[in-house]
């Protein structure tokens, strides 16, 4: 049976309303990105990677060579603070490699391996056709609109991140 379209006050079984409409789109956008999240590291154990390696894997390939490891840190979709450990897992499985950073001789810069973008590879598929089953029942109209609002909201959060 097809699922019929909730809304987020139904769909956690909110029995008072919420404080605002702005409590609500909040909650609504945290319930949808859980829901794209776990949908999305699901799919992705079949290629036993998780999201955040997924993206970490993502992030290397894009890179012109080697990165430092903070500036991955800094460019992750869900920004963790076990980065380390987890280039470590990375490398461990062979899909990243790291070598001293000779600018910064603490440092460490991070390449992806041969087998880390074959690995990318064969997940990207699976994301790719998620990406599009997750957002399927949005024209390209709505799917722009509904980009530029988040671009503003995530405006908004690190405007007042910085005041």
């Amino acid at each position: 049976m097809k699922p019929k379209l909730t809304t987020i006050a139904e769909e956690i079984k909110q029995k008072q309303p919420f404080k605002s409409r702005h409590q609500e789109a909040s909650i609504a956008i945290l319930r949808t990105s859980a829901l794209i999240f776990n949908q999305t590291d699901a799919a992705l154990k079949q290629s036993d990677l998780t999201v955040q390696q997924y993206n970490v894997l993502r992030i290397l390939k894009g890179a012109a060579g080697p990165m430092p490891l903070m500036d991955i840190g800094d460019r992750l979709v869900q920004p963790t603070p076990g980065i380390s450990r987890m280039i470590a897992r990375l490398e461990r499985e062979g899909l990243a490699a790291r070598q001293p950073n000779p600018a910064d001789g603490r440092g460490v810069l991070v390449t992806i391996t041969a087998k880390g973008r074959e690995r990318l590879a064969c997940s990207s598929s699976i994301v790719e056709a998620l990406d599009t089953a997750q957002t399927a029942t949005l024209n390209d109209e709505e799917l722009s609109i509904l980009l530029g609002y988040l671009d503003r909201i995530r405006l908004s959060i690190r405007q007042a991140q910085q005041e």
